[in-house]
């Protein structure tokens, strides 16, 4: 793996508290006031234009950082104001922080939503009541609309189930997409599955569809687990397997390449040992990246995004460690890394990363 010395410069402006929760979000705030954008335009040259998209990713300490993906700079690095903070996410247009973690009620992540440039503004979208709650977020890339999967009673038998939802940044709509028992068929095999849970929704860049992942059990015996990785419509229709892996996957959560017909996932082999590969939604065939990346220790491969105007993705490399970028090629018979992996966040960041998401900000 390449890693040469890293060339950009550290810009962490500020670090910003969310001042309160606030339950009206309807305000107008995603402009600065007048005033402050006087200030900034009369008085202070510092605070660069934001860039066209966001790297967005969990800081530690309950923050979060925005990365300028062209420069590598933190722009900001925002403390949440929470108790926890389990995933992040940008929210349409590119103005909006979708934030996992516990606040209003301990021991019970819900979905949080605020400024993304300074954290203000921040209300709690959802109000879950049973442990752990929320798990994961992402926000729609040409709507309002909100994904998130989250512990909940099922719509269909009334269990507590991990389940994949679709709300509004007000919460005021909440519509179950996946639900229990859920019947769902291997590619190739033709075996059929019954879903046990869901998780990890990722939103791809058309607004289309979504990917996840989830824990089935065969339908019939043998009893065979698979953890899968699905593809379905934004209304949790036309649900398909694109990948199944026999037994536990360790997947991390998969996301859509620009052109939405790949998704890039990362599971475990048969010896344990991680990989990263890329799927063709149409055909369900899969080519393996994780030679091309030529990481020393692939092992150490976290948390992954997919850039949403190119094939480039951003990852996390060891535990808390920094961000890096690579970008791939289909070549016509095996997606590969034609570029990278590079250094992605800057050296002097005083902070490692999680849990990115790539994004595009508003025009």
């Amino acid at each position: 793996m390449r890693l040469p010395p890293l060339l950009f410069l550290a810009a962490l402006l500020c670090v910003s508290g969310c001042p309160s929760d606030d339950d009206d979000v309807t305000g107008d705030d995603d402009t600065l006031d007048d005033d402050s954008a006087d200030d900034d335009d009369d008085d202070d040259d510092t605070v660069p234009p934001a860039p066209i998209s966001w790297v967005i990713a969990d800081a530690g300490d309950e923050r979060y950082a925005l990365l300028n993906p062209e420069t590598g700079d933190d722009w900001n690095v925002v403390d949440t104001g929470l108790d926890s903070l389990e995933d992040v996410a940008v929210g349409f247009p590119g103005k909006k922080a979708l934030m996992v973690g516990s606040g209003e009620a301990p021991g019970v992540s819900d979905v949080y939503i605020c400024d993304i440039f300074d954290g203000s503004d921040r209300a709690r979208v959802t109000s879950l009541a049973d442990a752990p709650g929320a798990t994961a977020v992402d926000g729609s890339p040409v709507n309002e609309e909100i994904v998130y999967s989250a512990y909940a009673p099922d719509k269909t038998t009334g269990q507590v189930r991990e389940s994949i939802f679709l709300t509004d940044p007000m919460g005021k709509t909440n519509t179950q997409l996946t639900t229990a028992d859920e019947v769902l068929t291997l590619p190739g095999s033709g075996v059929t599955v019954i879903s046990q849970g869901e998780t990890m929704p990722n939103w791809a860049p058309t607004g289309n569809n979504i990917v996840y992942v989830a824990h089935t059990v065969r339908q019939y015996p043998p009893e065979t687990p698979y953890d899968v990785i699905v593809v379905m419509d934004e209304e949790g229709g036309g649900k398909s397997v694109v990948y199944a892996h026999e037994g536990d996957a360790g997947f991390r959560a998969p996301c859509f390449f620009s052109d939405s017909d790949f998704v890039l996932i990362s599971d475990l082999d048969d010896d344990g040992q991680r990989r990263v590969r890329t799927v063709l939604v149409e055909s369900k065939t899969y080519s393996d990246v994780t030679s091309s990346l030529d990481l020393p220790d692939v092992d150490a491969f976290g948390d992954m995004a997919c850039a949403n105007a190119s094939t480039r993705i951003a990852f996390t490399y060891e535990d808390d460690g920094p961000l890096y970028t690579a970008l791939l090629q289909f070549t016509g018979t095996a997606m590969l890394v034609i570029d990278g992996p590079d250094p992605l966040s800057s050296e002097d960041a005083d902070h490692g990363y999680r849990i990115p998401d790539w994004a595009r900000n508003a025009p």
